[in-house]
């Protein structure tokens, strides 16, 4: 039987000792913060430290700080900061579902999630490079482990709050550097260096158009983050109209939504384009059934938004005459698709494309492939049909939840997150068309950790919408 956390200090003795715990890790994390520009392994020790002491005394704040650290990532070689410390606040909640007494929770999200790993790993056998199959399959168990921690987290509609209030802070600082890096032209600070940034310029060639990339170190990594960050905060800012928003959060996050959209146009990464737009289609389509007046206002903003930024936008790109990227993605997908004709059940093997596909001439030089430039191509010859199909009945069944709840948005938070969930999947899967998602660390932890909040709010709110279940009562962790 599962104890509540909802009052420690009333039903758990040991409450003063982990308010302590969870104020010392707030502190190694602020030490950590200015280490940063001293050295990254010292704020990586740091950081994972504290994420751990601050996931032994409240899961739900591990993942906040998980969430905080995914915009600022630094490469260490081999792994993420944030890869770090998700095994750190994944440490920390194994002590405290121990010491809580609290079962762990598991439903055939997991079980997808799985069965998607030991394809991945299972290509070990037939791929040329096997080290780089079993980094990727290291990468993808964290992915997972992250979806899994959010989803032991029962969720209401205070957590949601500071949740979203948290991703929106988080994202608005790259966001608004960002803006700046475009705006006065700056291509190369030290924070570029610090996180080992690519150039801007050589994404476009001669063209040396300067594209927004922030923190991220490649412009369509930033811009597929965005499309996520936008995608789920748009529509909390648009179905939100109901008592249980307050209109000063409700404003924060549709400031910072805007914000996220002005940064991800001057980033002029298009699939990041094409997916918020398949987001807001699919959100539309959504609320016509019951909320047509709310769909109304949601085309007005976006066509006011679509007419402001249009002359800028047409006059950044018109400079963009080069074309060659797109042919060389055609190319890809064709050169892909006899790839995964000749290995239908197993794949090649993550990152072991460039032993089956001959080299790609760009910008003067030979490379070799690394992905076919479409995540579905990409998951289909490295690891073959099986896993795709079981990637899309992951998607499939978020997408499902998202349109249920869609309806009942108006009167519960707990569904508003729930369709947001969805949209920004929606988002995602149609960036996945010119673009393999989940080769990004940040946004496949992002991506994976809301597919695991949306599956734990869905199953602790089979209730009339607006009403918590009775385990969101039992077990507020």
């Amino acid at each position: 039987m599962g104890t509540s956390l909802a009052s420690p200090s009333s039903q758990n003795p040991r409450s003063s000792g982990l308010t302590l715990c969870a104020l010392a890790g707030v502190l190694a994390m602020v030490a950590a913060t200015g280490l940063l520009w001293i050295s990254p392994w010292a704020f990586a020790a740091i950081a994972c430290i504290g994420a751990f002491v601050i996931a032994i005394a409240n899961p739900f704040y591990g993942l906040l700080t998980l969430c905080a650290i995914l915009p600022f990532d630094i490469y260490l070689g081999s792994l993420f900061v944030s890869e770090l410390v998700l095994v750190s606040i994944f440490l920390g909640l194994c002590f405290h579902m121990h010491w809580s007494g609290r079962r762990w929770q598991s439903d055939s999200l997991i079980f997808l999630l799985i069965l998607y790993w030991i394809c991945t790993a299972s290509t070990v056998f037939v791929a040329v490079d096997k080290g780089a199959v079993l980094k990727a399959a290291m990468k993808l168990a964290l992915m997972i482990g992250a979806a899994f921690y959010s989803d032991q987290i029962t969720w209401d509609e205070r957590k949601l709050r500071q949740f979203l209030i948290l991703l929106a802070l988080a994202t608005s600082l790259p966001a608004l550097y960002g803006i700046f890096e475009s705006m006065t032209g700056t291509s190369e600070t030290a924070l570029d260096k610090l996180l080992h940034i690519v150039p801007t310029e050589s994404a476009l060639g001669a063209e040396q158009i300067l594209r927004a990339h922030s923190t991220f170190r490649y412009v369509l990594e930033f811009g597929m983050y965005l499309a996520i960050q936008f995608s789920i905060l748009a529509p909390v800012f648009v179905l939100g109209a109901s008592r249980r928003i307050k209109p000063a959060v409700r404003w924060i996050l549709g400031t910072v939504a805007s914000i996220e959209l002005l940064a991800l146009i001057l980033s002029f990464a298009r699939s990041s384009w094409l997916g918020v737009a398949a987001g807001v289609l699919f959100l539309l389509v959504g609320m016509l059934r019951r909320q047509k007046k709310l769909a109304v206002r949601l085309l007005v903003i976006l066509a006011f938004a679509a007419v402001v930024a249009a002359p800028f936008a047409i006059k950044k790109a018109e400079s963009v005459s080069d074309f060659s990227g797109d042919l060389l993605r055609l190319s890809l997908w064709v050169r892909g698709s006899e790839v995964i004709a000749a290995h239908p059940l197993l794949g090649v093997g993550p990152n072991n494309l460039r032993y089956h596909m001959p080299m790609i001439s760009l910008w003067g030089e030979d490379l070799p492939v690394g992905t076919l430039e479409n995540l579905y191509l990409t998951v289909a010859a490295e690891t073959g049909l099986l896993s795709l199909l079981i990637l899309c009945a992951v998607f499939w069944g978020a997408i499902r939840r998202a349109f249920q709840a869609i309806p009942k948005a108006h009167s519960s938070l707990l569904a508003t997150v729930e369709s947001g969930v969805g949209v920004a999947l929606i988002a995602a899967m149609a960036c996945g068309l010119t673009d393999p998602v989940l080769t990004s660390t940040q946004n496949g932890l992002l991506l994976f950790l809301l597919l695991g909040v949306q599956r734990s709010i869905h199953r602790n709110n089979c209730v009339s919408p607006g009403t918590l279940s009775s385990s969101q009562v039992r077990e507020p962790a």
